[in-house]
Order: C-alpha cells, then sequence, then structure tokens
C-alpha cells in the first residue's frame, strides 16, 4: 500500500477513534492554529495573480464556513497564518478531536479551483505518515497546498413559474461537483467529508440569482464534472438538478437523473396546506398524531412533516397537488395509524380531514406446554376474510415494524376491526415447534370490535431432537487427553498490520485501538499463525462421539466488531450473539446446509440460534451495517476439531489410536490441506508442525 493511500486508510478508521483516559475536566479547545501556504497557477504552469483564496471550516455534517480569505501575489504565492480553524465538539469523549478544512479559490475569467479536504490531527496516538503529509498533518505543523485554475465550462439556465413566467430573485448554488473520468463514468464518491466543492456557497462562482428574465449563469465551473444546483426562493419549492459540464451526455442508464444545458427549471408555488385529524364517527379532533406528507413517487419532491395540535390541525408550505399522508397516532390512542391520499387546490382555505379509525387491541401470546413460560421470537401472521393469501402481521401497521414475540412470549398492537385468521410461524432454527399444526397453516378466526380487545394463546413445544441433545448435553467436557499437538507456522517475515478500508464508510466507529485485519495473524516471534482450524474430515465408525457442551458459544459485537475471531459450534450447541455497542447492528450468516440468517440485534439484546447439521467448511459470519466486522463459524457434529492460538498452537483430544485424515483450513486461503494424514499413538502425543511459505497464504 502506497504510503499516502496508508494514511488515507489510517486517518480515516481513527480520527474519531475512542480516547479511554480524557478526563471530564480536561478542556476541549474551540479552535487550533492553522498556517497554509500555496502557489495559485494555470493549467500550463503560469501564475495567477490576484486569485481569491478561501479557507473553510469543514464539519463531519452541516454546512461548511469560509473563515479566512486573502488574495495571491503577482507571482500566485498566498499564505494564511495561525488562522483559527474551528475545533468540532466530539459527539462523544470516546472520539479522537480534529479539525477538517478546505482551499478554495476563485479568478476572473477561469474555472473555480479547490483542493480536497485536509485534516489537523489533534491527539497525539493519530498514527501519521510524513510521506503522505498533504492528506493531514499533526497539530502544530503548517500545510502547502498550491491550486490550479482551469478554462470554464459554460453552465446557465433560466427559472420559471408553473405558468411559464420567468421566476426573478430566484437564488442558485451550485453545491457539489464530482469528477467525471470519461463521458458517462464517474470515480467513485469521495469518503465522507472529502467533498470537492461543498455546500460552502460563499464563492461567487458558486452562486447567482436570477435576473428580470428568470436566467442565470454561472462563469468559474469546472469542465469534466457532474454538478448539482440547488434553486431557492421563498414563495416557491427549493428544487435541486443535476448536470454535466461535458460536450457529451452522459449515459442515461447510469445517471438517468442529469438535466440538459442550458437548464430550465420550474418551480411550483407555495401554499398554506392544512390537514385536521379526527376521529372516525364521532370528528373530534385527534391531538398528538405524528403526520408525515410526501408527493407521490413520479413528478417533483416535496415533503413535510408535523404533530397535530389541540384542534388536531397541521399546516405546511407546500405545492398544491396530491400528497401521500402517513399519521401515526400516541401509543396511549385508540385511534390506528394509517395512510392515505390527500388533495389540496390552490388557494383552498379549509383544511382537509383526515378520519383516523378506532383501533382493536390484540395480544398474542406463546407459551412452552411444559413450563407454561412465555416462548419468544415467534412471528405472527393474519389472513383477512375472505380467504386470501397470508401476510404479515406488521402489514397491519402504516409503519413498517417486523414484529416477533418478546420475552415474555407476547406481541401486542392496536389492529382495525373486523374478522380475520391469526396464526403463528417459528423460525426455521427455533428450539420449538408448534403443538397443533393449523395454528401455523389456517390460524385461528377471531372477530374484532373498535375498542374492544382479546387475547389469542398458541402453545408450542421444544423439538424432540433439541430435547434429546439438551438431555445428553454437559455442563463441562471431559477433560479429555490430548493426543495431536502441532503449531501452523508462517515462512518468511509476518506481514505488517493494515486497517480495515472497508471501515471507511462509517463514522460510528472509528475508535481506539483501530480496527485492524485479522484475516492472517502472524506471531512476531514464534512466527505462529493464528486461527487456522485442524479438523478431522469423519468422525472414525466405532468411536463413541463425546456430548456437546450445555454452555453456548458466544459471539460479542463491541465497537463494532464480532469477538472471537473464530468460533467452534456442535450440532443444536445454541450459538449466542450479544451486542455491548450503543449503536443496532446486524449479524449475517449464509451456511451451505444450515439456514441462512439475517437479524438485527438492537443494543443490549442477545439472539441465540442453533445449527441442525453439520457443515463441511467453515463460513463467515459479517455484518451490513458494521464494516469490517467479521468472525468465521465451524459447525460440527464432534469435537476433534482445534483452532490455532495467537502462536500458532493448537491440540486435539480424546481420539483413540489409530490412523485419521485431517483438514486444515484458514480464511485467507481456503484449505492448505485437504487431506493430512496423522497417525494417533497411545504413547504420547503426535506432534504435527504445519509450515507454509508466504506464497501459500
Amino acid at each position: 500500500m502506497q504510503p499516502r493511500v496508508k494514511l488515507f486508510v489510517t486517518l480515516w478508521v481513527c480520527m474519531w477513534v475512542a480516547i479511554s483516559d480524557i478526563r471530564a475536566a480536561e478542556p476541549v479547545p474551540q479552535t487550533v492554529p492553522l498556517t497554509v501556504t500555496g502557489r495559485a497557477t494555470d493549467a500550463r504552469g503560469e501564475p495567477v495573480p490576484r486569485a481569491a483564496v478561501f479557507l473553510a471550516s469543514v464539519p463531519e455534517s452541516g454546512r461548511g464556513q469560509v473563515v479566512a480569505r486573502t488574495v495571491a501575489d503577482e507571482d500566485g504565492n498566498y499564505v494564511f497564518r495561525d488562522v483559527a480553524l474551528p475545533v468540532p465538539v466530539p459527539r462523544s469523549p470516546a472520539y479522537f478531536r480534529s479539525a477538517s478544512f478546505q482551499i478554495l479559490g476563485e479568478a476572473r475569467g477561469l474555472a473555480f479551483a479547490w483542493h480536497p479536504v485536509r485534516h489537523v490531527l489533534l491527539d497525539e496516538r493519530f498514527q501519521f505518515d510524513p510521506a503522505a503529509a498533504e492528506v493531514g498533518q499533526i497539530a502544530g505543523r503548517d500545510f502547502e497546498i498550491n491550486l490550479t485554475f482551469t478554462e470554464p465550462y459554460p453552465v446557465a439556465g433560466q427559472v420559471v413559474t408553473e405558468d411559464g413566467e420567468p421566476l426573478v430573485g430566484a437564488r442558485v448554488t451550485l453545491i457539489e461537483s464530482l469528477p467525471i473520468t470519461r463521458p458517462g463514468r464517474r470515480d467513485p464518491p469521495p469518503p465522507p467529508g472529502a467533498i470537492d466543492v461543498g455546500p460552502l456557497g460563499d464563492l461567487d462562482s458558486l452562486r447567482g440569482q436570477t435576473d428580470a428574465l428568470g436566467r442565470f449563469e454561472f462563469s468559474g465551473v469546472p469542465a469534466a464534472r457532474i454538478c448539482r444546483v440547488t434553486i431557492e426562493h421563498p414563495d416557491y419549492l427549493t428544487l435541486q438538478a443535476k448536470f454535466m459540464t461535458a460536450d457529451e451526455l452522459a449515459d442515461q442508464k447510469l445517471f438517468s437523473d442529469l438535466r440538459a444545458l442550458p437548464l430550465v427549471m420550474t418551480l411550483p408555488r407555495l401554499h398554506n396546506l392544512a390537514v385536521k385529524v379526527v376521529a372516525t364517527g364521532s370528528r373530534q379532533p385527534v391531538a398528538g398524531v405524528r403526520l408525515l406528507a410526501h408527493t407521490p413517487p413520479q413528478g417533483i419532491h416535496a415533503q413535510a412533516q408535523g404533530v397535530s395540535d389541540d384542534q388536531g390541525l397541521v399546516t405546511w408550505r407546500l405545492p398544491a397537488g396530491e400528497f401521500v399522508v402517513r399519521a401515526v397516532p400516541p401509543t396511549d390512542s385508540d385511534c390506528l395509524a394509517v395512510i392515505q391520499n390527500l388533495v389540496w387546490q390552490a388557494g383552498q382555505e379549509r383544511p382537509v380531514e383526515l378520519a383516523l379509525e378506532r383501533g382493536a387491541h390484540l395480544k398474542l401470546r406463546v407459551v412452552d406446554r411444559a413450563t407454561q413460560q412465555g416462548v419468544s421470537e415467534v412471528a405472527a401472521w393474519f389472513r383477512p376474510r375472505p380467504e386470501g393469501e397470508r401476510r404479515d402481521l406488521q402489514d397491519l401497521l402504516p409503519v413498517p415494524d417486523f414484529r416477533l414475540t418478546n420475552a415474555a412470549g407476547v406481541i401486542e398492537l392496536k389492529v382495525p376491526p373486523g374478522t380475520r385468521r391469526y396464526g403463528i410461524s417459528i423460525l426455521p432454527q427455533s428450539d420449538y415447534e408448534l403443538i397443533d399444526p393449523a395454528d401455523g397453516k389456517t390460524g385461528r378466526e377471531l372477530s374484532l370490535t373498535a375498542g374492544g380487545t382479546a387475547t389469542l394463546e398458541f402453545q408450542v413445544t421444544v423439538k424432540p431432537a433439541i430435547a434429546a441433545a439438551e438431555a445428553a448435553a454437559v455442563a463441562e467436557p471431559a477433560d479429555e487427553k490430548v493426543v495431536i499437538t502441532g503449531q501452523v507456522v508462517y515462512e518468511g517475515e509476518p506481514p505488517p498490520k493494515t486497517i480495515i478500508q472497508g471501515m471507511l464508510g462509517d463514522t460510528r466507529y472509528r475508535r481506539s485501538p483501530p480496527v485492524f485485519d485479522e484475516s492472517l495473524l502472524v506471531d512476531a516471534e514464534t512466527r505462529g499463525v493464528a486461527h487456522v482450524i485442524v479438523f478431522l474430515a469423519l468422525p472414525p465408525e466405532g468411536v463413541p462421539v463425546p456430548p456437546m457442551s450445555r454452555q453456548p458459544v458466544d459471539i460479542e459485537i463491541r465497537d463494532g466488531q464480532f469477538s472471537p475471531r473464530v468460533v467452534l459450534v456442535r450440532t443444536l450447541q445454541r450459538l449466542r450473539v450479544s451486542n455491548h455497542d450503543a449503536e443496532s447492528g446486524d449479524f449475517h450468516i449464509e451456511p451451505l446446509r444450515n439456514s441462512p440468517l439475517n437479524r438485527l440485534v438492537r443494543p443490549g439484546e442477545t439472539i441465540t440460534w442453533r445449527f441442525d447439521k453439520p457443515e463441511a467448511l467453515p463460513f463467515i459470519a459479517r455484518s451490513n451495517l458494521l464494516p469490517g466486522s467479521r468472525s468465521v463459524v465451524f459447525v460440527t457434529g464432534h469435537p476433534w476439531v482445534a483452532v490455532s492460538d495467537q502462536q500458532g498452537r493448537f491440540a486435539i483430544r480424546g481420539l483413540p489410536p489409530g490412523k485419521y485424515q485431517f483438514k486444515v483450513w484458514h480464511e485467507r486461503i481456503g484449505y492448505l490441506h485437504k487431506s493430512l494424514e496423522v497417525e494417533v499413538r497411545a504413547d504420547q502425543p503426535t506432534d504435527v508442525p504445519l509450515v507454509y511459505p508466504v506464497l501459500k497464504l
């Protein structure tokens, strides 16, 4: 990895890394002095005298702000000395402190110039590579940033009203500019915060205002860019438009939302649109209802939200027309949530009524017949009458909420009155099965009236195979005799640790210590390779298989990562996944022989899972929400399997004397040995040294 890339990766992973020893009383500086020097030149390398140069702070989110301005001298040189750069207050004392800035410039007759975001590293534990100093610097060091001004691409347009009349005084601001490598293609988007222009709006060449004919133009936009502008007027809907500063139109399949130049934009006029939320029947106003209105998918995009007052009223500034309105009453209300299309006419003074139906309270309970204890993580469903397709229970709710029974085995919710059939579905890898199969096929018919309450109880029982396995399980595995020992050794210099690049897209887990790639861990002293799985291909005939442990195998989510790296699970043994973070994560596995799983694990939550069948190979557990999270899971039907420790050592216990075929597997390469014959002797353990060259791993 090149030094520049290495620091860039390090920076984005570490810049919000946890600081465990920050004292609560330690003051957080509001600014840091920053010195930047550089030179303004054109595309030929000639100086651009009198170029205006801007230094802008760039927060993690929100609008950037120009904090200093200067003018280049006749040789194009400029300097910002000891500028007070704002330091964002960390969202948590767990995050490293840093400050980010960007240098921009404009010059008459040329396109605006910019330099990607740079960072002032304020924590002493930031990893810093001097070879990539232009990416970030430790506080107190100076930056040298040169600007190159290119020829501009003409950008013009017109803004009109719905009547086709020119709209005077609309503000047009360039808010995004991304590079095009060739017509129809674009470079990958920059990392978060590494904006090229950003929503600064402080450069004259990035903003304009429509004239008496509704026209505007930008005189300083670079060529070969995909740009986005916003058009704003206090009496009209704010819109955005994307266009390309190139002579060939980009591939419409790739950029279907690009508009041709010159831009022609029609802004709808805003009106005061009122909605009144009432209860069906009584027509009494309903207060505290959360409302969200948005236009249908086709056409312009406009949305607004609010909460109904004591008169049930909410007023929005929106264009007239049709809106999809989602209404969610307070949890203590008897009213049902609803989604409804409402239409407002221009100039309409009376509010549009939105009637909420009174619901019924339904309680579903699932219990273990033997213990009468509630059973969690059971899904429910319903069928409307006449008989139709079975639907998940959350389809009764306008707000998607996948409902499973809680720890008490209960689901409670408000449902529309009427007659339906309700049933339950047990997840494939649940410990339980239905006592009455009809509860999972046809369900039970139930009629509910508005304001009524009802309870349905379903009984389940533990699956016979799981009951037998749990009955035979032991609290602690027997201390069997070690019959095979070994060490997996890396032949060559240990590879350097690298930071996971996948962490760049998520700001929640930029904490200390940095998250390193653990797919290949080699001990510096012993050259031992960790996390190598050595396992018996098939259990030997005639040899009793020891029972599984009653204790579950644990995977923990901490600091956005799975731990441990490798877990060994017996068939029907519980795998337990616990989230110790303040953010939700998910646990996603796709084994070959067992059912897949992709479950959200909320903060403080624990889920359990069992595997019915042994797997031929280990598989990867990953997360879609936590970049870089990874564990290796191997499900076996016997205990004759081992994982090498940090020094590469492993041990197999409890096999009788004889010859056996083992396999050796590592997540980086897969099989290291597909067939490794090992002879177990009665008198002493068999030592199996395993040495693998660099190229093998």
